[in-house]
């Protein structure tokens, strides 16, 4: 469905553009042709005033009034009716003309005669243009002008009229020629754009003023306003502007995007029938290879909902394609290791009820150890041997808070000093060959973590680094930086290799209950507080070794 979707999409796109290109190039070639008419007109009135300007006989007329060799008014409007007479011929064979007016400078520059379909309206439209038109005829060397003027933007060719029989003396003008275009026949020119339905052509002038156009409501208004008025949500419609020299104007052609939309609406039509057929068929099919490639999976599911939670040693049968087969498959392997785990758990609820009735056994021997040695104790306190004492009465407290206390929570202050019994001993051991350091923070004896963390540090310093060492060190150092307890074991004794420190890291045995290694510390951290390493290990072999710890204070408060 997306992919027919989006194949009527690209087509419709794209069939669009066509049509917009088209369109496009139908109004070029209309704005050639109007450009071609519009350059024939100017052609024909060039050669109309230009036979009016060369003619003998109206020049003479013309140039007899404007010297005034007349004797009474009826004389000069004799005059005026032969050149009209003169004239007459040459405007027949152009249909295009609305008007002509020939306008003399006499010399009260009062006397005009008219030719050829003057009303009120036009002579006035003409006068008041009069010496605008034989100013920029002038300007332009002689040569026919065209301008639009007045509210109706009526178009105007003009060109002046010579005195010929004082030329050579001083090129006297004695008169405009006015030739004003038929408003009907520019609009015909016009309408050879309208290539589509909503189109419409005009003419502009160099103020962006609407003067002529296949639309009557568009003649008087702005361009801008135009283009504003027929944008559809927006979106400009498409236009095509050509100068038109002949009429020192501009042509627009417009073309509403509606226009666009309309010309591909039988094709889009057509397209979405196609589109429905193709989607029925679709559907026809989806159903057909889904119905084929979901009955495996149905009798599939059918078999697992009868295995139920009870019958797991049961297997399902799964045929079809390869994928429900693999399923199947590893289903089947699913199902023989929850029967597997199944087992290995009831195994293990025997184990733990065996282990707790050994439990409380065992509680029995620790009684009867503490015993023992409190009655050693007693008969060597008789013997006078104080440090023996001191050494039993340290082990008995390491016996107590290793038995009882293992795998609580304890305070840093009670781990402190079962650290400080078993140093003790071992300085005796080792005929105190090492001194042991203590920096602890009064604060930091307060705070709780997990009972014998510390103790498996010292005991590596103590056993490994130190051993062979005469004048060993051995620092403790316990500090809250960040919201963080840092536990610091330091010894300056045979350090540690890579490999070993690696193999800490890395230790994946199951740790045992009785077990204080590295390993076990670490694994403990790790689990404890949810990190990926419970220990920082540095160490140079032959000069040191610096394990820390760090343990969050909320965490160790909880």
């Amino acid at each position: 469905m997306v992919s027919f979707l989006l194949f009527f999409y690209l087509i419709n796109s794209q069939y669009f553009k066509i049509a917009k290109s088209n369109i496009l190039e139908n109004n070029r070639i209309a704005a050639e042709n109007i450009n071609k008419n519009f350059d024939d007109v100017r052609f024909y009135l060039n050669d109309l005033t230009l036979k009016m300007y060369s003619d003998a006989n109206l020049n003479d007329i013309c140039s007899r009034i404007f010297r005034g060799e007349f004797e009474n008014n009826a004389q000069r409007q004799s005059l005026a009716f032969e050149a009209e007479s003169l004239c007459y011929d040459y405007l027949l064979s152009y249909n295009f003309i609305h008007s002509v007016g020939i306008f003399l400078e006499d010399s009260a520059k009062t006397d005009i005669y008219l030719i050829k379909n003057y009303s009120s309206t036009t002579y006035q439209v003409h006068r008041a243009y009069r010496e605008q038109a034989q100013e920029q005829v002038i300007r332009n060397k002689g040569a026919i002008k065209c301008y639009d003027v007045g509210k109706e933007h009526s178009i105007i060719f003009a060109r002046t009229i010579k005195d010929f029989k004082n030329v050579l003396k001083d090129d006297q003008i004695t008169g405009t020629v006015m030739v004003m275009i038929r408003g009907q026949y520019i609009r015909d020119i016009l309408k050879n754009a309208v290539t589509t339905p909503g189109s419409y052509a005009m003419l502009v002038n160099g103020d962006g003023e609407v003067t002529y156009a296949t639309r009557d409501d568009l003649n008087g208004q702005l361009l801008s306003e135009v283009v504003k008025e027929d944008s559809d949500g927006g979106t400009s419609p498409q236009m095509l502007e050509r100068e038109i020299e002949s009429l020192e104007q501009r042509l627009v052609i417009v073309t509403p995007v509606q226009d666009i939309s309309l010309s591909i609406s039988s094709f889009k039509n057509t397209l979405i029938e196609f589109l429905i057929i193709l989607v029925i068929l679709n559907l026809i099919l989806v159903l057909l290879i889904s119905k084929k490639l979901t009955k495996p999976m149905h009798n599939f599911v059918d078999q697992i909902q009868d295995i139920g939670i009870t019958d797991i040693a049961r297997k399902v049968d799964a045929s079809g394609y390869s994928e429900i087969e693999n399923i199947a498959e590893d289903f089947n392997h699913m199902l023989t290791r929850i029967q597997n785990l199944v087992n290995e758990n009831y195994v293990i609820s025997l184990n733990e009820k065996n282990a707790r009735i050994e439990a409380l056994q065992s509680q029995i021997n620790p009684h009867f150890i503490f015993n023992t040695l409190d009655t050693i104790n007693w008969k060597v306190m008789f013997l006078d041997m104080p440090e023996v004492t001191n050494m039993i009465t340290c082990l008995g407290d390491m016996l107590r808070y290793t038995t009882y206390q293992y795998g609580k929570y304890v305070t840093a202050s009670q781990e402190i000093l079962q650290i400080k019994n078993y140093l003790y001993i071992q300085e005796i051991r080792y005929d105190h060959s090492f001194e042991a350091f203590y920096d602890v923070e009064e604060e930091v004896l307060k705070q709780v973590i997990p009972c014998l963390i510390i103790q498996p540090l010292v005991e590596n310093a103590v056993v490994h680094g130190l051993k062979d060492k005469k004048d060993g060190v051995l620092v403790i150092k316990l500090r809250i930086e960040e919201n963080m307890l840092k536990i610091m074991v330091f010894d300056n004794g045979n350090g540690m290799e890579q490999q070993k420190i690696r193999e800490v890291y890395q230790s994946t045995e199951g740790t045992i209950k009785e077990s204080i290694g590295l390993s076990n510390v670490n694994k403990r951290i790790c689990l404890t507080y949810s990190v990926e390493k419970g220990l920082e290990i540095k160490s140079r072999v032959g000069h040191y070794t610096r394990i820390e710890i760090l343990i969050p204070i909320a965490e160790g408060k909880k």
